[in-house]
């Protein structure tokens, strides 16, 4: 499973060229450097739990945020890393987690703009 941040989306069969839009950002909430998605610790337990119906170990191999400034990181850290033990404590068979990435990397659209590792 990966999962960095929860991202909205409607549906309007009214607007074809538009079926899927992004939704606003909710009021007040945490953005990455990206800026267009909300950071959600939250969304990565529920999908946690939604994954678990399949009976099968649960492998998050992938999770980070951008933050150049490293202002969210430490948090984002904490309070992900908390779902994941609120899911494991729900008998969720959580049996590992990987940060991603563990330095920097480069991303076709930004270069090197971007700073995602924990180094």
């Amino acid at each position: 499973m990966q999962y960095y941040q929860r991202l909205t989306m409607a549906f309007d069969l009214s607007s074809p060229s538009t079926l899927f839009s992004q939704h606003a950002l909710t009021t007040g909430a945490q953005v990455s450097d990206l800026g267009h998605s909300e950071i959600h610790p939250e969304g990565l337990y529920h999908l946690l739990r939604q994954t678990s119906c399949y009976g099968k170990p649960i492998y998050i191999t992938e999770n980070g945020v951008a933050d150049a400034q490293d202002q969210c990181r430490p948090m984002f850290l904490v309070n992900h890393l908390r779902q994941v033990w609120k899911a494991i404590r729900d008998g969720v068979p959580v049996k590992g987690y990987y940060h991603w990435p563990l330095t920097d990397n480069f991303e076709w659209a930004e270069g090197w703009n971007l700073r995602f590792g924990l180094i």
